[in-house]
């Protein structure tokens, strides 16, 4: 094809050829439109005849254009123009991901934020049905902001569905980070695109691609076929977690890998987590780039709310397309806007509310371009564009409405926003602050002011200052009511919490995260019935959110519903193949109702999955050895249970409702195992993290047979005492018996 340099594609005026591939030639172009300038990938001339291949373009090509992720470089337009198809995607001059290899800038730290990214980018597209196939560093383009950007969906797919027809034998994609199931010709899925990234970590941490050869062809048989060269035997300086990740990733049998890239993502932030500042080239370590979090939700804070401690999406987790429109009946209209201005930001609005971005940017652009100096508009399109991921144009808008209107509360909000999203939280709460000073009645202000008060700042009594102030101004204001709900019931006052659950309930009653919480709240004060039937309403309201039905096992782990608790736990494993921690609670659970051999399975893939620091996993899987007999196995689990409280803890509670329980466990262990010194050491441990009388009874038992009754005798004293208190009278009536049995 010849450069299309200096001509027009539709309303796209090309400047400039930026690169030329196997698959397509990449331009810089403008659109004056828009006042900004794109990537148009236009694709081969001599495929444009074939009727198949058009169909396919336009069909894949629009697929790729609805992913809107914040790692997922936008495709804003597709097209063709005399017969050329073409994609018009953002233009970022930022490089790629080979270049910081190849330029040694790249830490652990950064590199697992940056391809944990591509992760999170991956999962959302293979939860919309796409696979990206060609997954490589030049394909992790590199944002202003310093983030990951992955480009490039779909693409080989609609080439290598041209290729089954023309027969041409070209091979589709990169064999340098093909899975072998890929290069055989097999069917791929998402767990194809996580080999490929798994080969990306690799070359970013080594510095080199796990296997070379002087053919392509010789490259793809070492996938398939050679075994892989552990990466710290090229450099012994990457993180043993980091090493884990890749050696799973890059399994050559797909059910051996991570299952879904959203696990590899957990997995990344969690060894990213950890203190990993060596360089993983010879050039000089660059730290990594501010993370841009979004608000999280709280830490619990009240020790009877145990089963908080799962993942659950809260209402702080809200996409700027619920703010939009109730900024409309806000701030927007406090300085004099033109009717047509108002019609025009209430449609956008409603459009972002939608999460059509593209509608909203189509319904804005006539509007600006009647109005361009309207900063109610210009602030209205950079709310859009930071929702898309596009904080230059943001701050653009931004910079062009603050040099009108200063004081505007709206474009004060914006970047408030902004800056929000980018993890400035000293700046956002500054904006924040100033758009209430210019509008005191601008309620959506106090409530995100009140995100980033609860995190990163944790300031919790200015957060709830704030929640009060926004529903004083608006009590309809369902996102703040059932933030201050939750922020309610982490602070004990379940009462207010349950009132403003109510409320968000009585506008939407079949609002999950409004049911989840009352279900809680009538777990605390005593109502399992009613819990129960809000657990379930709750997971009926939202059947995609896992966190729910793991939720509402918990809840009926805690009644004692052991086979009810089953169910959902057969389903979370079967929901969720990859997820470690659904494969504890399904082991546990099956270990209580004395199915240990499925248990000892459970466990297993637990530890599959999360390695051998999974000490909630060892501490399981050493239960249920011991339970079969096969001490000399259980001993080394149940001793690192012991040495890992914190990691064992909630599981302990939940299902021996102590936290004792592993030293008392390990006690009986050595007991069996005849190491009577251990085990008197074990029985220490446990009666010192609260194990209470039957611990007391073990150690007596132990004591009287090593020719201690005076010992043994205040010990089963001490034991009758708690027995008692606890109103247990199974145990007590056992300890009475030892204590007989004394000389």
């Amino acid at each position: 094809m010849a450069d299309l340099t200096g001509t027009n594609l539709g309303p796209y005026r090309v400047l400039e050829q930026l690169g030329v591939g196997g698959m397509a030639t990449v331009y810089k172009a403008y659109h004056a439109a828009m006042d900004r300038y794109v990537a148009i990938k236009v694709l081969p001339q001599h495929l444009a005849h074939d009727a198949g291949f058009r169909a396919r373009f336009e069909r894949e090509a629009r697929t790729i254009a609805r992913l809107e992720h914040r790692h997922i470089l936008p495709v804003y337009d597709v097209a063709e123009d005399d017969g050329i198809p073409y994609l018009v995607m953002r233009f970022t001059d930022g490089g790629d991901l080979g270049d910081l290899i190849a330029g040694g800038e790249l830490s652990a730290a950064r590199t697992a934020e940056l391809v944990a990214q591509v992760a999170e980018a991956l999962d959302y597209a293979h939860r919309q049905g796409v696979i990206h196939r060609d997954v490589k560093p030049a394909n992790v383009l590199i944002g202003r902001d310093g983030d990951a950007l992955l480009s490039d969906f779909g693409i080989a797919k609609i080439y290598s569905d041209t290729q089954q027809l023309t027969g041409d034998g070209m091979m589709v994609g990169t064999p340098a980070y093909m899975a072998p199931e890929q290069l055989k010709g097999q069917l791929v899925d998402a767990r194809t695109d996580i080999y490929a990234l798994g080969v990306v970590l690799y070359q970013a941490l080594t510095g080199e691609c796990p296997f070379v050869a002087e053919t392509p062809l010789a490259v793809a048989m070492m996938h398939v076929h050679n075994p892989l060269r552990p990466p710290r035997q090229l450099n012994p300086a990457i993180p043993e977690a980091l090493e884990r990740i890749i050696l799973r990733a890059m399994a050559k049998n797909a059910d051996e890998r991570f299952q879904d890239a959203g696990t590899m993502a957990q997995a990344l932030r969690a060894a990213g987590a950890e203190r990993m500042a060596a360089p993983v080239s010879p050039a000089a370590d660059s730290p990594p780039p501010p993370v841009t979090p979004l608000p999280a939700a709280p830490a619990p804070r009240r020790a009877n709310a145990r089963w908080l401690g799962i993942a659950i999406g809260l209402i702080a987790l809200v996409a700027v397309a619920g703010i939009v429109f109730v900024l409309l009946r806000g701030s927007a209209g406090s300085a004099a806007t033109p009717d047509d201005v108002r019609q025009v930001l209430e449609a956008a609005g409603r459009q972002l509310e939608a999460g059509d971005v593209p509608g909203a940017f189509s319904t804005l652009e006539p509007a600006l371009a009647a109005h361009p100096r309207d900063p109610n508009l210009l602030a209205m399109r950079a709310i859009a564009y930071a929702s898309y991921s596009s904080p230059e144009q943001a701050q653009a808008d931004i910079d062009q409405a603050l040099g009108l209107a200063p004081n505007n509360a709206l474009v004060l909000f914006a970047r408030g926003y902004l800056s929000q999203r980018q993890g400035q939280a000293d700046q956002a709460i500054a904006d924040f602050t100033r758009a209430i000073e210019a509008d005191p009645t601008f309620a959506e202000a106090y409530y995100w002011r009140s995100v980033v008060l609860n995190y990163p700042k944790d300031d919790q009594a200015a957060r709830q200052r704030d929640l009060d102030r926004a529903l004083e101004l608006r009590p309809d204001y369902a996102l703040a009511r059932l933030d201050r709900a939750w922020a309610r019931y982490y602070g004990g006052a379940l009462d207010a919490a349950l009132a403003d659950a109510e409320a968000v309930l009585k506008r939407d009653p079949q609002h999950a995260q409004a049911l989840y919480l009352r279900a809680l709240v009538a777990a605390d004060q005593g109502r399992p019935a009613d819990a129960r039937r809000d657990f379930d309403a709750a997971v009926a309201a939202a059947p995609d959110d896992h966190g729910l039905l793991r939720a509402r096992a918990e809840f009926l782990v805690r009644q004692g519903a052991l086979d009810q608790a089953l169910v959902d736990a057969d389903k979370l494993v079967l929901l969720e193949a990859a997820n470690a921690d659904f494969h504890r609670l399904h082991g546990f659970t099956l270990y209580a109702l004395g199915r240990h051999e499925p248990a000892l399975a459970a466990f297993e893939r637990s530890v599959l999955i999360d390695g051998a620091e999974d000490w909630a996993g060892r501490y399981g899987r050493g239960l249920a050895l011991l339970a079969l007999g096969r001490v000399p196995a259980a001993l080394p689990d149940l001793e690192a249970a012991v040495a890992h409280p914190d990691n064992t803890h909630h599981w302990a509670e939940l299902f021996f409702h102590t936290s004792g329980q592993p030293a008392l466990d390990l006690a009986q262990a050595y007991l069996a195992a005849g190491q009577n010194d251990q085990a008197r050491a074990a029985f220490d441990t446990a009666i010192e993290r609260g194990v209470g009388a039957v611990g007391y009874l073990g150690r007596a038992q132990l004591r009287a047979g090593q020719g201690d009754p005076a010992g043994a005798r205040e010990d089963l004293q001490e034991a009758l005492r708690q027995a008692a208190d606890a109103k247990d009278d199974a145990l007590r009536a056992q300890v009475e018996a030892a204590l007989a049995k004394l000389p």
